[in-house]
């Protein structure tokens, strides 16, 4: 009779007479075969691996009402030690690289949680790129500050504030748009022209302290563009004299011309010169500390490379 055939076994609560399947890795290492060095004088290195087969009883598996039957094999790979043999001035064997160890032969260690910390980086910029950077966001600031200046100076102008306060504002303010980009400072001179369309301010006053002050204020600027904080009080003496000699030598050239004599004009505006000529001078002596620790930090940086290459 065939197995096709054959009845449906009967399910029975007896314990299957079968050996229980032992998994590969319980093994232990003395049922392994130990590989056999080849006959003769001079020994040699291992470098097979031999295959240790083990037979398992055959497991049957119920599919409905066909039986069939599987015979597993375990196959136990045994790795040769490493053993180094020498034969006159040639050295064979298996080295421990070969086995994942290190060729000081000690396992090389791995950090903890089996990842490799890496540090990352960033570029390394050249110095044109470095600098083309800090100009950029040097360009951004300034063209942010000048337009926020300007912006102060407008409101300023259609405030309805007293005239002599206005002018205060239009000179200070103006002076310090210059510090951001010569072109803010230009527009600040033509920005005090609203004065005449404002209608808080007084006509008659500024057809006057207009072109005194403005013309003072252009003079100043060109000179202040010339150089650094050395020129600065050529800039001051550019600006303040005009509006002084008009003052006194101002009724010689026309006798209805006595807006030009009020010490509030004089008061305002050189006041405002003097306040923001200080600041264009704070600002350039702490740009010029900044400089020149920075050049000194990199002259020991390139002494330090230059030491470390010797």
């Amino acid at each position: 009779m065939s197995q096709k055939d054959a009845p449906n076994p009967t399910p029975s609560s007896e314990q299957p007479t079968t050996a229980p399947r032992t998994p590969s890795w319980a093994t232990t290492p003395d049922t392994a075969k130990s590989p056999t060095l080849p006959e003769g004088n001079s020994p040699v290195a291992v470098s097979g691996t031999p295959q240790v087969s083990f037979a398992k009883a055959p497991i049957s598996h119920d599919a409905g009402t066909d039986l069939t039957e599987t015979s597993v094999t375990d196959t136990l790979t045994v790795r040769a030690e490493p053993q180094v043999v020498q034969d006159g001035e040639h050295t064979s064997g298996v080295t421990g690289t070969e086995l994942g160890r290190s060729e000081a032969g000690v396992p090389e260690a791995q950090p903890a949680g089996g990842t490799t910390a890496v540090t990352r980086r960033g570029p390394d910029l050249s110095p044109q790129e470095r600098l083309r950077r800090q100009n950029w966001m040097g360009l951004g600031g300034r063209m942010v500050g000048g337009l926020v200046t300007l912006g102060l100076l407008f409101l300023a102008i259609q405030s309805g504030w007293p005239w002599a306060t206005v002018l205060f504002a239009w000179v200070l303010l103006t002076i310090l748009a210059d510090e951001f980009g010569g072109w803010f400072g230009y527009l600040g001179v033509l920005l005090g022209g609203l004065t005449l369309l404002a209608p808080a301010q007084p006509v008659e006053t500024w057809s006057v302290a207009l072109p005194l002050v403005g013309g003072a204020l252009l003079a100043l600027l060109v000179v202040k563009h010339s150089g650094g904080w050395g020129v600065l009080p050529f800039a001051a003496a550019v600006f303040a004299l005009p509006i002084i000699g008009a003052a006194q030598y101002g009724h010689l050239l026309d006798e209805n011309l006595i807006m030009v004599a009020d010490p509030d004009l004089q008061r305002s505006a050189i006041l405002a010169m003097l306040v923001g000529l200080a600041l264009s001078l704070v600002r350039q002596f702490v740009l010029w500390i900044v400089d020149l620790t920075g050049r000194r930090a990199e002259r020991r940086l390139l002494h330090a490379d230059q030491a470390t290459v010797r």
